[in-house]
This record gives C-alpha cells, sequence and structure tokens, in this order.
C-alpha cells in the first residue's frame, strides 16, 4: 500500500460540494491539452487522474474541414492564389458512471481566413491553442447542467484491512479530513475520511474508518452521510 498521509490543516466539516471527476477520450494531443486545461480551470469540475475512477466520461475528436461555401475558379495547368477559410468541427459525446449517454453533439467554429494556392488538395490548417482553448470554454456550459444534475458518487477502491477502505476521491476533490460517508445501496455503512493515500499520478484518494454497518465490497458506491 501506498504510504498516508494524515491532512495537516486537521478535522473539517462535512461538505457536500465535492469537484465532480470528468475522465478525457481525446483524438489529438493538442485538442486534449486544452481540454485539461480549460476543464481544471472550471469550478466544480476537474480532469479524473489517470489512475483513477471517474464520475463522467467526456469523448472529444475534432477536426479541420473545408468551407462549403467556399468556392475559388480554376484554371488547368496554372497556378491561382486564393483566400480559403476553413471550419473546425467538434464532435462531442458525455457519458455517466454507468456508460450511458447523457449528451452529445456538434460544434462548428469558423477559423481565420489563410492564402492557398489552388489548385489545393488538401485542408492545410492547424487551429493555435488559442482556438482550441476557445472551443473548449463554449463546450462547457452544454456540459454543465448534465454534471450538476447528477447526484455525486464515489466508489469503493479497495480493502486497506478489516475496518477501513479506500475512495475513488481525494483531498483534489474536496475530500476532507472528518466528512462521512455511507454506502448507497444496501446493506448500509457508515465511514469516515481519517487520512490519505497518495497514488503514483502525483494525486491522493481518502481512506475511511468503518463507524458502522459491514465492510463494503469494492466497487461499492458511496454518497455523502
Amino acid at each position: 500500500m501506498a504510504p498516508l498521509v494524515a491532512n495537516s490543516t486537521g478535522i473539517y466539516a462535512q461538505s457536500n460540494e465535492y469537484q465532480r471527476t470528468v475522465a478525457l477520450q481525446i483524438a489529438g494531443k493538442d485538442l486534449e491539452k486544452s481540454a485539461k486545461k480549460i476543464l481544471a480551470s472550471t469550478q466544480g469540475i476537474q480532469p479524473a487522474p489517470s489512475l483513477g475512477i471517474s464520475e463522467f466520461t467526456l469523448t472529444l475528436e475534432g477536426s479541420v474541414q473545408a468551407e462549403k461555401s467556399t468556392a475559388f475558379p480554376r484554371l488547368v495547368g496554372q497556378l491561382l492564389k486564393g483566400i480559403r477559410k476553413d471550419i473546425y468541427v467538434l464532435t462531442y459525446a458525455l457519458h455517466d458512471r454507468n456508460g450511458q449517454a447523457m449528451t452529445q453533439g456538434k460544434t462548428v467554429t469558423e477559423l481565420p481566413p489563410y492564402e492557398v494556392v489552388y489548385p489545393a488538395t488538401q485542408v492545410n490548417y492547424a487551429p493555435s491553442s488559442d482556438i482550441l482553448d476557445s472551443v473548449i470554454q463554449q463546450l462547457i456550459p452544454q456540459l454543465l447542467p448534465h454534471i450538476q444534475a447528477s447526484p455525486w458518487q464515489a466508489q469503493v477502491l479497495s480493502h486497506v484491512d478489516a475496518s477501513h477502505i479506500t475512495m475513488s476521491a481525494g483531498a483534489k476533490g474536496g475530500i476532507r479530513i472528518g466528512d462521512i460517508f455511507k454506502t448507497a445501496t444496501l446493506p448500509v455503512s457508515v465511514l469516515q475520511v481519517v487520512m490519505f493515500e497518495n497514488v503514483a499520478d502525483g494525486g491522493n484518494r481518502a481512506v475511511l474508518r468503518l463507524l458502522q454497518g459491514p465492510i463494503p465490497r469494492v466497487g461499492k458506491p458511496l454518497v455523502p452521510a
């Protein structure tokens, strides 16, 4: 087991305003970088750690496409310069912890025009990081209502011993020592956060002591008591 680290700030009152964790499945490193940055700066949401369990999964795929309404004359055997305008199409899907689709669709963003030499055989424009950031920022308001409407849940990750378990959320998600949780299904168990366990990706997850009921099985959902 990884080292256990007590929270140096002591006992806190119970808080139900926990961060919602979103796992990302994204094609393209630039898009992934922008998505992680914007999600991390959005109040109430955080990208799920690589070794953690998320509440939601956001799938993104972006592509640059030629704007269909833009046409240029061509002269056979001659080169012709022109101004080309493309669009960036972002396809998205948000799924809950059970894999059920919550919302999906696509957004279309006009890209700055650029000069090309015709006949042009393919799109050769790569959107900047600022454009990708803006695309993700415009997407967030479409995702938030679905995320906020879903009740917060965590899961039992592992058994530490006969009276302690680890949970799929930690201090970065707003969990604090002294917070109390219960299992969402029967038989009901009540547990309290006593410390945090460091994990390989630099984060941590909560360790809870059993207060009442049987030790819950791995995978069982937990909710604030």
